[in-house]
């Protein structure tokens, strides 16, 4: 059985996480073993990134050492994916390279950005879950909670259109997914992409 690396993108409320639990539940039922991850994860680059997302960064090198911290927890995750793979395993990962250069790229040379994280595992499919910024906002003000430096309204709206213009030009294929039907529809979405590829009975 061969195995695969799927990763979930899109802005801060887009759905991703929603879609992870949905994905996992729907490929185990079909009789998969599925090996899910977020980034930043919980080894140590990853804490160290979530930290940095919790705070003002004014200097270059502060926003530097974040996109270092993000370009090494992939890294570190890279032989956990490939061995998941390996076994036949489907991997799903909230996060990876495109988001590094739509967040880090808006605030760092990208060209810097896109070289720290040449040696991240491409995924075999990413699909980008595309949301206009004020649904985005009204989605993370609904949730409340401590909210992270991107999810500012306005900040919202220039990563969707970073994300729309950098999918079109990403070394590994991308899938855009209206992310304003219901978590329902978007996981339906999804999985067609997945069966049209041949990857799904």
């Amino acid at each position: 059985m061969m195995g695969r690396y799927l990763v979930l993108e899109g802005i801060d409320g887009a759905g991703t996480s929603t879609l992870l639990a949905g994905l996992k539940v729907t490929l185990e039922s079909t009789g998969k073993t599925v090996f899910c991850a977020a980034q930043p994860s919980d080894h140590g680059a990853g804490v160290l990134a979530r930290g940095y997302l919790k705070q003002p960064l004014h200097e270059e090198f502060e926003r530097a050492a974040l996109a270092l911290c993000f370009a090494t927890d992939r890294l570190e995750l890279r032989r956990e994916f490939e061995a998941a793979i390996a076994r036949g395993e489907w991997v799903i990962c909230d996060r990876s390279v495109l988001s590094s250069l739509v967040y880090q790229g808006s605030e760092l040379d990208e060209d810097w950005v896109a070289s720290i994280n040449r040696f991240a595992l491409s995924a075999d499919l990413t699909f980008l879950l595309d949301l206009p910024a004020q649904e985005a906002w009204r989605r993370i003000s609904t949730r409340g909670g401590e909210r992270e430096r991107f999810e500012v309204l306005d900040t919202l709206g220039v990563l969707r259109q970073r994300y729309l213009d950098t999918a079109r030009t990403f070394a590994s294929p991308v899938r855009l997914i209206d992310a304003t039907q219901t978590p329902a529809d978007v996981l339906e979405a999804v999985l067609r992409a997945l069966r049209e590829r041949g990857w799904l009975d």
